[in-house]
């Protein structure tokens, strides 16, 4: 997220709502609200449509901008332009960082229990929660209908290339974070102000993707491409929101029998510091949180929902349900930082090196360790990093 790089370090942290953000269905908004889509979605759209048909004295309007162009998204975050604010959750962090997140700790406290662990972990950064969900992608292992689901990875990966790897730097990040988290290892410090990646949990895990292969392309392209090889037994990659004929897919395995661990990315809403109609604002999150409007983004575009009561509504009803809702039960984000992508590309080049050959496991670990060290130099001060 380049428009935040340079405002991380140093930015003074955001003072808290100066009352609480806990009550849901706000019965007394009023006015008007810009909801900031990072990227242009017909689901989106749709919502803000479904809006109005509950809302008399609260209008949204919709504003989409260019994926590539967060300069202009965060000048108009800047000047007040928007209200709500529709972003990766990998973002999050950057923008609480700059001081551009309203803390919405008490209102994603009040509303716990409605929700799966990971996906609120994935929107909190040094203790506190910036953003709520909107939907998720999780983690998947996939296999030929004439495979049968591995009992461990060690299992799946007992046979040289017998696992293919996503080699895009989002997908190798998060094959590798998977492994990582159930073998017990972690990306960052508990302060977040260093890397924890040189440590003999993530090697274990780097040591066994290096037994895997690479695969070219998106999501679809990687399930299509496996779909025809012959190489390969199992794939990992994200849950498809189409139903792959020839392909079955489950819940990541244990690690030697260890944890089970998937990983989650999505997107999130956060609601500005410059918004001019709070009130209204959170009547737009509460709506866009809402579980019918979870379950209107499952059923006609494949997204996951991230409430429990949005699953049972839509009964599991997008493709390879069964495997989704399971993986989201173990399922954890990637590292909260303003520095996500760097920390993406860094991991993702230590598995390239190692599936390769080009680098050691221990070689490619220690050199993205030292670079994710070098590019946490201007963190911000000290605080609970979940």
């Amino acid at each position: 997220m380049s428009a935040l790089a340079g405002c991380g370090g140093q930015a003074s942290r955001p003072a808290r709502p100066a009352d609480p953000l806990a009550a849901m269905n706000v019965r007394d908004a009023k006015g008007e609200v810009t909801y900031c889509v990072s990227e242009d979605d017909e689901s989106e759209r749709e919502a803000v449509a479904a809006f109005h048909t509950t809302q008399r004295t609260v209008k949204a309007r919709y504003k989409a901008y260019d994926p590539s162009d967060y300069d202009t998204l965060y000048a108009d975050v800047q000047g007040g332009r928007c209200d709500v604010l529709n972003v990766d959750d990998a973002d999050v962090a950057g923008f609480a960082d700059a001081g551009a997140a309203t803390d919405l700790t008490p209102y994603a406290d009040a509303r716990r229990r409605e929700f799966f662990p990971g996906a609120l972990e994935a929107v909190r950064y040094r203790g506190r929660t910036w953003a709520m969900p909107r939907h998720f992608f999780v983690q998947l292992l996939y296999s030929r209908l004439t495979d049968t689901t591995p009992s461990t990875w060690q299992d799946a990966f007992a046979e040289p290339r017998s696992v293919l790897v996503p080699n895009d730097d989002y997908g190798a990040t998060a094959a590798f974070l998977q492994l990582a988290y159930a073998a017990g290892g972690r990306v960052l410090s508990e302060d977040g102000l260093s890397s924890a990646l040189d440590a003999p949990e993530n090697l274990r895990a780097l040591e066994l993707l290096q037994a895997g292969g690479l695969l070219e392309g998106d999501a679809l392209e990687n399930a299509e491409a496996f779909e025809k090889r012959d190489t390969g037994r199992f794939m990992i990659n994200w849950n498809l929101r189409f139903e792959a004929g020839n392909l079955a897919a489950s819940a990541p395995p244990p690690f030697a029998e260890r944890r089970r661990v998937s990983v989650l990315s999505g997107a999130a809403l956060v609601i500005p510091t410059t918004t001019a109609n709070r009130d209204a604002a959170v009547a737009l999150l509460d709506f866009l949180t809402s579980d019918p409007a979870y379950a209107d983004l499952a059923r006609d575009h494949g997204y996951a929902p991230p409430t429990r009561a949005a699953w049972a509504s839509i009964d599991g009803q997008i493709p390879n349900g069964e495997a989704v809702k399971a993986a989201l039960e173990i399922a954890r984000p990637f590292p909260p930082s303003p520095q996500p992508g760097l920390i993406s590309e860094t991991i993702a080049k230590a598995v390239y090196d190692t599936v390769s050959g080009r680098a050691a496991p221990a070689e490619a670990l220690k050199t993205a360790s030292a670079e994710i060290d070098a590019a946490l130099e201007d963190t911000a001060p000290p605080g609970d990093v979940s």
